[in-house]
Order: C-alpha cells, then structure tokens, then sequence
C-alpha cells in the first residue's frame, strides 16, 4: 500500500516541478494564467498547505514514517500556514503575503539543506530525532524524489503563490 501511495505522490510531484515551472515562465511573462492564478492565490496557496500538511500527517501517522528533526523543522514552518492562509482567504486579507513568505522562505532553506545532505549522506549539524538520521530516504524515486524534495517542491509553491497574488491584484 504505502509502496504504491509514495510511487504515486512521486509522479505527482514531477508533474508539479513541470507546472511550477510553466507557471513562474508566465509570471515572468505577465501571462494571463499568472494573472488568473494571482486573483486565486490564496486559496490556492491555503489547499497547497492544507494537501501537504495531510499528506505529512499520512507518512507519519498512517504509513509510519518517522519524521526526523529538519522534518519536524520544516512542519513548523508549514502547518500554521493553513489556518493563516484559510483566514486570509476567508477575510481577503492579503497581508498574510509577508507571513507566508516568511515562514516558506525559511521552510524552502531548511527542505533545502535537508535534500542536499539526503543526497550527500553528510551533515554539518548533528541530526537526529528518536534515532532517525536525517539522512535516511524513506522515500527514493526517479532519483531525486524524497520527502525533503517534495517539501520544497510545497514550500516553492507557497512562494509562487504569494508573490503572484501582486500580479493578480
């Protein structure tokens, strides 16, 4: 079951890397698809927080995936972004822009390192929680595909969204 489940969020997540790409292209282009995903950026950045929070909760909780330290790092940095974008969206408040790209700006730097000493198997800070190594792939496809990738690939799309929320103004 979880080897099925993973394979597929896998797919999933290189499909994502292709359309995050298409899409920073059309922002860079002023595009009407960055235009129109800016009008809708918030409650698309609040259902990006809220899929990726659950699919954390189901690796961990379901599936039994130990999260590691920088794991449990890059959670705090993404679940309250749920409740903070759902309340901006409901009130259309766009300040939240600020918080969000705070909080995945640091979420983005810490999913980074993480996926460079998955793929290294070196770590400059001690890393370890409950005898999980942050190094340790529960997840490998395609060759590059593990949960800290698939935490930047969210954190990297939470940024997208907030800076094209300007656009769509």
């Amino acid at each position: 079951m979880s080897v099925t489940f993973t394979a597929v969020i896998s797919i999933l997540t290189v499909a994502s890397h292709i359309v995050l790409a298409i899409l920073v292209v059309s922002l860079i282009l002023r595009h009407k698809v960055a235009k129109w995903v800016g009008q809708h950026a918030l409650l698309l950045a609040f259902f990006t927080a809220l899929l990726a929070t659950l699919l954390s909760l189901y690796f961990s909780e379901i599936i039994g995936f130990e999260p590691c330290r920088l794991c449990w790092y890059q959670r705090i940095f993404l679940f309250p972004q749920v409740a903070m974008l759902g309340l901006a969206w409901w009130y259309r408040d766009m300040f939240i822009r600020i918080y969000s790209v705070a909080l995945s700006v640091i979420g983005v730097a810490i999913a980074a390192y993480h996926t460079v000493i998955q793929h290294t198997g070196h770590s400059v800070l001690p890393c370890s929680a409950e005898n999980i190594l942050c190094t340790q792939r529960l997840v490998f496809e395609y060759g590059y595909i593990t949960i800290p990738v698939m935490s930047l690939t969210i954190f990297l799309y939470l940024v997208f969204f907030m800076v094209a929320s300007k656009q769509g103004e």
